[in-house]
C-alpha cells in the first residue's frame, strides 16, 4: 500500500515539475521575443 502511494506521489510530482519547466521555458521565450521587438 505505502509503496504504491509513494509511486503515485512521485509520478504526480514528476508531472508537475514537467509542467513548471514548460511554463518557465514559455515565459522565458516570451521575454526574449519581447526584448527583440523592443
Amino acid at each position: 500500500m505505502q509503496g504504491n502511494d509513494l509511486q503515485n506521489m512521485d509520478k504526480c510530482h514528476l508531472e508537475r515539475s514537467r509542467e513548471v519547466r514548460l511554463f518557465l521555458s514559455f515565459v522565458i521565450g516570451c521575454a526574449r521575443t519581447e526584448r527583440k521587438t523592443l
